[in-house]
C-alpha cells in the first residue's frame, strides 16, 4: 500500500500545452498534465466519456483538449467533430474549425426558462413551425 501526501498544488501554475501528436491514438489522446505530472490520457476510441464540473472548472478546456490532440486526424479527414454547443458560449470561438473539419450546431434557447415543455409559461411549437425550436415562449 502506498499512502501520498501531497503539500502542495502542482497544477497551480499554467501547464504549457505539450507537442501534438503527428498520429494521435484515440485510445490514449494527451489532454494536459496530471497532478504526479505525468500525461492525462483521455481514451475515446471504444468508449464514451461524460465530463461534468461546476461553473469555471474548465469542461470547455478539456473539450478544446481533446480537439487538438485529434486535429491531425481531423484535418486528415479520419475523424469528424459533431460539436452542438446551445448556449453559443464554449465552442463559439473555434466554429471555423469545427465547420472545416466536422459539424457546428448551436441554436440560442428561447429563453432562460424555457428548458422544457413542462417550464412554467412555456408551450410546445407547432410541428413543423420553420425557425421555430422545439419549446417556445408564451407570446
Amino acid at each position: 500500500m502506498l499512502l501520498e501526501f501531497v503539500r502542495r498544488d502542482a497544477l497551480a501554475a499554467i501547464v504549457p500545452p505539450g507537442p501534438i501528436r503527428a498520429y494521435p491514438d484515440l485510445r490514449a489522446l494527451e489532454v494536459g498534465r496530471r497532478e504526479d505530472g505525468l500525461p492525462w490520457l483521455v481514451r475515446l476510441h471504444g468508449t464514451h466519456v461524460l465530463v461534468a464540473g461546476s461553473t469555471g472548472a474548465g469542461k470547455a478546456s478539456l473539450l478544446w483538449g481533446l480537439v487538438r490532440a485529434m486535429f491531425p486526424l481531423m484535418r486528415d479527414g479520419l475523424v469528424r467533430v459533431l460539436a452542438a454547443d446551445p448556449k453559443l458560449m464554449e465552442l463559439a470561438f473555434g466554429r471555423i474549425i469545427l465547420d472545416t473539419h466536422g459539424q457546428y450546431a448551436a441554436t440560442r434557447p428561447p429563453s432562460p426558462t424555457c428548458w422544457s415543455a413542462r417550464s412554467p409559461g412555456c408551450r410546445p411549437a407547432p410541428q413543423g413551425s420553420p425557425g421555430t425550436s422545439a419549446i417556445t415562449p408564451p407570446p
